[in-house]
């Protein structure tokens, strides 16, 4: 593969990873955090939230995995025309996504996975640094909350 396909096709890839790990927060902040509390406490919680966290992890390994591969690619091969800065940027952004899910949402799973924890729910519900992606008591502009109910 010559260096310009290569660099196109990491390009893509990393796009197309990011997107896709982007809607999977979205669904996962507006969907799935708030439907643990409809499980909340009782005997299926710890085999309701084992369950989430298998296929969380299938859902998230390869497109993490592809997303570094083309970072690391697009870090020594960019595209002609691709300034370093914005390859620089969009490895970091990736890079803070990961960090926070290992420093932050695995300990509270871990927390959940001994049993059911409405507080660490809550934290796993709070505003991202940015603020989104909206979850129930969050609302994005104009809703409600997350289930469509228009003000």
């Amino acid at each position: 593969m010559t260096g310009d396909l290569l660099a196109r096709c990491a390009t893509v890839a990393f796009a197309g990873t990011s997107l896709l790990l982007t809607g999977l927060a979205w669904v996962v902040q507006v969907v799935v955090y708030p439907a643990f509390a409809l499980v909340g406490p009782g005997p299926g919680w710890r085999g309701y939230h084992e369950a989430h966290g298998r296929r969380m992890a299938l859902a998230v390994t390869v497109p993490w995995a592809l997303e570094g591969l083309a970072a690391a690619v697009l870090l020594v091969d960019r595209p002609a025309g691709s300034p370093l800065a914005l390859v620089l940027a969009g490895d970091a952004c990736a890079a803070v996504t990961v960090a926070v899910t290992l420093a932050a949402a695995l300990p509270a799973h871990a927390r959940l996975a001994r049993g059911w924890d409405p507080a660490v729910l809550q934290g796993l519900l709070r505003p991202t640094p940015s603020g989104w992606p909206p979850g129930p008591e969050r609302p994005a502009a104009g809703w409600r909350s997350s289930y469509g109910r228009r003000r």
